[in-house]
């Protein structure tokens, strides 16, 4: 079962989510939208945004989820989803 599910993307919040097993916690860490650069500017764009995203992973996989209240949960995946 997931405690979470986070969406990491520039439009994603406005998406509709599919149902998860056990109904986990969602959260949606808003950055540019790198899909929307154009072809020859990809590489450049998506560099910056999966260098965030492993800060961002590496800082939430620092601490057990099942260490952090269910109600501090949200609260922490905020505070994640700031890290730059």
């Amino acid at each position: 079962m997931m405690d979470a599910v986070i969406k990491a993307c520039g439009s994603a919040s406005e998406e509709t989510c599919p149902i998860w097993p056990g109904m986990p916690m969602r959260q949606h860490w808003r950055d540019d939208d790198t899909a929307v650069a154009e072809e020859v500017e990809r590489d450049s764009a998506f560099r910056p945004a999966c260098t965030i995203l492993m800060k961002r992973a590496e800082v939430f996989l620092a601490h057990s989820v099942q260490a952090v209240e269910a109600h501090e949960l949200p609260l922490h995946l905020n505070r994640v989803g700031k890290v730059t």
